[in-house]
């Protein structure tokens, strides 16, 4: 077997999939999903939050360019913190799902711009004190749940049957 230079090993230790022809498919496939993951958590977040100011209208004087959560229900603004929740551990599913084989990575990425979007949302808007600890706690375990279940769901499809 012929010797490999330092700089072949090197690269295969770098990229484990060096050699193979499937890598950059592979590499795509993961940026596709993490890019759809982005876009179903913001989808999530924006239809729960969407039912919530429905189901709990503020009440009148509210004004949505200087907002005041006093003026908002209370259930309203759960239903931010459960869209907070959801939208993350959606995306971290989607993109594992489309970006196989599942990695915690395109994961990672939605629940640290999610985390940064609620932390934005937060500095902005005069927030409860509960919705900070769901803010700020949500985002990436949410997400890293998300990749739980794809590759619990890709290892099901993967298993041979039993029947």
């Amino acid at each position: 077997m012929p010797s490999r230079s330092a700089e072949t090993r090197i690269l295969t230790l770098a990229l484990p999939c060096e050699g193979h022809s499937s890598y950059p498919r592979a590499m795509a496939r993961r940026i596709l999903g993490t890019l759809l993951g982005i876009f179903v958590a913001g989808l999530v977040v924006m239809v729960i939050e969407g039912l919530g100011s429905s189901a709990f209208p503020p009440d009148p004087g509210f004004d949505p360019a200087a907002p005041d959560l006093s003026l908002v229900p209370m259930g309203a603004i759960a239903m931010v913190a459960l869209a907070w929740v959801l939208g993350p551990i959606a995306g971290g599913l989607v993109a594992n799902l489309v970006g196989r084989p599942p990695g915690p990575v395109p994961a990672l990425i939605i629940g640290g711009l999610f985390l940064a979007a609620d932390v934005a949302n937060l500095l902005m808007i005069q927030s409860p004190p509960w919705l900070w600890v769901v803010g700020l706690v949500a985002p990436l375990p949410g997400a890293w749940g998300g990749f739980a279940a794809a590759r619990s769901l890709q290892q099901r499809r993967a298993a041979p049957s039993s029947d």
